[in-house]
């Protein structure tokens, strides 16, 4: 997956209802632990934080530290929005 501005932009843009399902999806496809997730999705604010401050090369390095399997999904989920 190609991490651009663009994608970074839809992703920031979208309400919190639509970024915290999206967040369950892609903790739901990384295999992530749900406490860890809910933890995620009540602190939105710095979430978003995190994504405006991360570089687009930040991004494919994440995605490229997870099973290619799990990356690939999480990849079509962010990609989807």
């Amino acid at each position: 997956m190609t991490f651009d501005e663009k994608t970074r932009q839809r992703l920031l843009q979208m309400s919190d209802a639509e970024l915290s399902g999206l967040i369950t999806e892609i903790a739901g496809a990384a295999g992530a632990d749900a406490i860890k997730t809910a933890m995620i999705k009540s602190n939105l604010s710095h979430l978003r934080t995190a994504l405006q401050n991360m570089s687009t090369s930040d991004a494919e390095k994440l995605l490229q530290s997870v099973d290619k399997n799990k990356a690939a999904e999480i990849s079509r989920l962010i990609k989807g929005v």
